[in-house]
């Protein structure tokens, strides 16, 4: 019992007051416990530090639909960037990311959904055999 005691300070009662609201002790104004706010309330963990990183995606376009059919360009990015896409007809999708790398999906089955962690900007004719693509924002 004896080293419970020494773990935790002792437990300090607000102090009395007189008729006026000044501590009783000394005659001051009474001061209220100090709360703090950025404090969180188990174990001193802060939420606030641990909120992961949010990336806002950079839409070239007031995007009206969150899916759109996409035709493959060369030259021109997309209207609306996306993070997905859905392919019709299976084969190979050369796109570019929103960092800026190239690259080509090998051998994408038909029917099926695909997400990414990051953004395609542009989906090119050339290397791209796949068909019937649908992206999704």
């Amino acid at each position: 019992m004896s080293s419970m005691a020494t773990m935790f300070p002792p437990i300090v009662p607000f102090p009395p007051l007189n008729n006026d609201g000044r501590d009783a002790s000394n005659g001051f104004p009474a001061e209220e416990p100090a709360h703090f706010p950025n404090a969180a309330p188990i174990w001193g963990f802060n939420m606030n530090d641990q909120l992961p990183d949010i990336r806002v995606p950079d839409f070239r376009e007031t995007v009206t639909s969150p899916v759109c059919d996409i035709t493959p360009d060369d030259d021109n990015d997309l209207a609306a960037w996306v993070s997905k896409f859905y392919v019709g007809g299976a084969g190979d999708l050369k796109c570019t990311t929103d960092q800026g790398a190239t690259i080509t999906l090998h051998s994408l089955v038909a029917g099926v959904t695909y997400g990414f962690t990051f953004l395609i900007k542009r989906i090119f004719a050339t290397g791209t055999t796949a068909t019937e693509i649908v992206g999704i924002v």
